[in-house]
């Protein structure tokens, strides 16, 4: 999991089940959509991983719904290293 601490001590994640009791301990935290994975077609067959609430047009879609997981949470992790989210 990639954390990042600002100048001003602003933290950025990505939400983790596995680590949410955490977020309570370095203060109040606010939860913020940064993507959808969601059906094609509202079939389970393909995965579209939409970017769009980040600023990142168009969508990648996957066949197994773990690829486009793995997919978002890579692109983000990249955003929050480069300060763009």
């Amino acid at each position: 999991m990639l954390i990042k601490v600002d100048t001003n001590g602003i933290v950025t994640a990505i939400y983790d089940d596995n680590s949410s009791g955490m977020y309570g301990k370095i203060g109040k935290p606010s939860v913020k959509r940064a993507s959808h994975v969601e059906p094609v077609n509202g079939g389970s067959i393909e995965w579209a991983v939409d970017m769009s609430p980040v600023g990142r047009d168009g969508q990648q879609v996957f066949s197994k719904r773990s690829d486009a997981i793995k997919y978002e949470i890579g692109v983000l992790e990249s955003m929050i290293a480069d300060g763009a989210v």
